[in-house]
């Protein structure tokens, strides 16, 4: 199985890119790399910052969209959801099992980790030209670029 948590504060749909597309263009990506099995994709951050339009399109194609309201620490209250189902999804999947990560927060460098150790495979895609940290990038044994990935 190959679960997708996508942070889209932190990778957002970029401008031109038709919101039907991001499922295929993820699941896409995973193919060509050789990932087989059923993908599921969970967006977690506050659905204000997408339009109506773009919300409707990515549910449509089945991705589940996880409404965190911002507020004062708006980052760590989507991050605190996203790791909570992310870990609520492990017990669920025990490894050989795929965890896909969409965002470029190092916070989530520890669990990787620790999933890692757990022989779970870790897979990342984070926003090219940001400073991404090396402990998270070292938790992923695959990495693309969020922009690449999203455009197929």
């Amino acid at each position: 199985k190959i679960g997708v948590w996508w942070d889209f504060e932190n990778c957002n749909v970029p401008y031109g890119i038709d919101a039907h597309r991001v499922g295929l263009n993820i699941v896409s990506g995973l193919r060509s790399s050789g990932f087989k099995g059923p993908v599921s994709i969970s967006g977690y951050g506050d659905m204000l910052q997408l339009s109506r339009c773009v919300q409707e399109s990515l549910s449509a194609t089945g991705i589940r969209l996880h409404h965190v309201p911002s507020g004062g620490k708006e980052s760590e209250s989507s991050d605190r959801a996203l790791l909570m189902d992310l870990i609520l999804w492990t017990i669920e999947n025990p490894p050989p099992a795929h965890l896909f990560l969409i965002s470029g927060d190092r916070d989530f460098s520890t669990a990787l980790h620790k999933l890692r150790m757990r022989n779970y495979n870790v897979l990342l895609a984070c926003p090219a030209g940001a400073y991404i940290s090396p402990s998270l990038l070292g938790a992923a044994s695959r990495v693309w670029y969020w922009n690449s990935l999203v455009r197929g």
